[in-house]
């Protein structure tokens, strides 16, 4: 090809580029006072857009509220896309929408232009969903989408078998005045679809557990993005299910893969935790049921991870009489059941506040004489995949109420359960602000206790390394721990910790369960090296002991410890208080 014809080859295609550019895009207005009344008659009006540069669908302001089934126009593309949006700012009351067809975005904004949400669609039914979407390569953005379905399986929003997706800037919330939904967004079937920038707040039932968005079987490679997840309320939910699990987001497929959870804001009365804290369940009196919350669930599949990042949860008061029973059924902010999770290693989570106190406030009012665990990040039971929990932040964590029966535990993190050939490493973590007190157990009657670290294994391999445990405080009371690292069972390793500021409140002769690092009926191999141990003391004016590190295991175990630098362990005034730096009991 000689340089003539390779300059009039690109001379034509820039002709051609340029009269593509150049086509009008056809706008068909839609209204009463209209041609064409409704979008689907719209889209049958508008023929095959091959080629003609997209098609506009504009909602005038004397639309009738109907319900839509938005079906494929001939020739729609991501060169030549489908756009409805609103001529002025339009509210439709009564309607369920479905987008079947493909590249169509619903763009509540005037013009498509600006950040203002001009289009709200609602639904009163507690049966209707608002917005079902079945199609591919869709959006919807900047529209506000209410409703009150009452379904455990349904939602304001529920998404068909479909991939490709992104609904983003949306407000998804109840129908004000009204009733409120048990989901905002709900899918059993979807693939690789997006949830970003959006708010899904005031989802709520009392005897349904109610979730901001439930993904269950059949779905898989969902990216969740810069939402916030809140209750405008400001009045104290009350529960009456034992127990309303409360869950912002919940993805509950143990095949799926590759999910993105990154970015998300959960708490508060306002968008990104703001204004007042989010009240859940009643705080007054006692009683047997209430509230589990779970702020982000995750069981998923081992083939690919699935990545938990930058998330903070914060701005909560929960109040509970839901005795847990066992770690399976436990209260925790980030619950990792089951699955290869990737949680904080590019970005960390934040769980409350590392600067200030009471960010979160857990309150029990339990009467059953059980045990009631509660964890920051919990890595469950099932062994299905490698678990890294590094980089995320916990504090301003403020435990209280009464128990007349039972007990409480509260762990900055868990790791339980049989691992088999996987892997565990929980690293870098800050567990405890800056502020004295930071995570504090404040309930006065029944034992209970605190650990910044707890690993409970029954096969596996886990490493507890270069994380930070600070300003842990357990209030006064018999057969109480508080420690920064509790070790009850595993093949562990634990170095390179920093460990200071922890403060026992037990009457406790018996063991040094007041420290900085406790092993405690381990019985595999158990590996203590190069961490740094200070300021750990117990408040109680009667006698008690404190330990640096307290190794009280069995024969089974094989435990070395070696190369830890310790100092400052505190005993209080009276007589009767003992120090150690490392106690090793006659057990062993």
């Amino acid at each position: 090809m000689n340089h003539k014809t390779l300059l009039r080859f690109s001379l034509m295609t820039m002709l051609l580029l340029m009269a593509h550019s150049l086509q009008a895009v056809t706008t068909i207005q839609v209204g009463a006072s209209q041609t064409n009344t409704t979008i689907s008659a719209s889209i049958t009006a508008a023929g095959d857009i091959t080629g003609s540069g997209g098609l506009i669908l504009e909602l005038q302001s004397d639309y009738a509220p109907v319900d839509e089934i938005i079906s494929t126009v001939t020739g729609a593309s991501a060169t030549d896309p489908v756009t409805i949006r609103p001529a002025a700012a339009l509210s439709l009351s009564s309607v369920a929408w479905t987008i079947s067809g493909s590249y169509i975005t619903i763009d509540g904004r005037v013009g498509s232009t600006g950040s203002t949400k001009a289009l709200t669609l609602s639904n009163t039914s507690t049966t209707g969903v608002t917005l079902t979407i079945s199609g591919n390569n869709n959006a919807v953005k900047y529209c506000t989408l209410q409703g009150m379905n009452t379904s455990a399986t349904a939602g304001v929003v529920v998404f068909g078998a479909s991939t490709g997706n992104v609904v983003d800037y949306c407000d998804i919330r109840d129908v004000p005045a009204t009733g409120t939904p048990v989901n905002g967004i709900y899918s059993a079937s979807a693939s690789t679809n997006t949830v970003s920038n959006s708010n899904i707040y005031n989802y709520y039932h009392a005897t349904v557990g109610p979730k901001g968005i439930c993904l269950d079987a059949n779905t898989t490679g969902w990216t969740i993005s810069g939402n916030s997840f809140y209750d405008t309320s400001n009045t104290e939910r009350s529960f009456t299910a034992s127990p309303a699990d409360v869950t912002a987001i919940y993805i509950n497929n143990a095949s799926g893969n590759g999910f993105t959870v990154t970015g998300n804001y959960i708490g508060g009365q306002s968008a990104s935790c703001g204004g007042s804290a989010q009240k859940l369940g009643v705080s007054a009196g006692t009683t047997t049921s209430g509230v589990r919350f779970r702020g982000i669930y995750l069981k998923v599949g081992a083939t690919s991870a699935t990545s938990v990042q930058n998330n903070t949860i914060k701005n909560l008061i929960i109040s509970t009489g839901y005795a847990n029973v066992t770690n399976s059924n436990a209260t925790a902010f980030i619950f990792l059941d089951a699955g290869a999770i990737n949680c904080g290693n590019e970005t960390g989570n934040i769980i409350g506040s590392t600067t200030a106190n009471s960010s979160i406030v857990f309150n029990t009012n339990q009467t059953s004489n059980v045990v009631t665990p509660m964890y920051g990040i919990y890595a469950g039971n099932d062994a299905t995949g490698n678990v890294i929990i590094s980089n995320n932040k916990i504090g301003g964590i403020t435990v209280g109420g009464n128990i007349n029966n039972g007990s409480l535990t509260f762990n900055g993190i868990l790791v339980n359960g049989a691992k088999s050939s996987y892997t565990l490493t929980v690293s870098g973590n800050t567990i405890g602000g800056s502020v004295s007190n930071s995570i504090q157990n404040m309930v006065t009657s029944r034992s209970r206790n605190t650990f910044g670290i707890k690993v409970n294994l029954t096969s596996g391999t886990a490493t507890i390394n270069n994380n930070t445990i600070a300003n842990l405080y357990g209030a006064n009371i018999t057969s109480n721990a508080c420690a920064g690292i509790h070790l009850a069972a595993g093949n562990i390793n634990v170095y390179n910790n920093i460990i200071h500021d922890i403060k026992g409140g037990a009457v406790n002769t018996a063991q040094y369960l007041d420290g900085g690092i406790v092993t405690e009926g381990s019985t595999g191999t158990v590996n203590i090296y190069g961490n740094e141990i200070y300021n750990i003391s117990n408040t109680n004016a009667a006698a008690s002991r404190v330990s640096g590190i307290n190794m009280n295991n069995g024969a089974a175990a094989a435990i070395k410890i070696y190369n830890n630098k310790i100092y400052n362990i505190i005993p209080g005034s009276v007589a009767g208080q003992a120090t150690a730096g490392i106690y090793i009991s006659a057990a062993n």
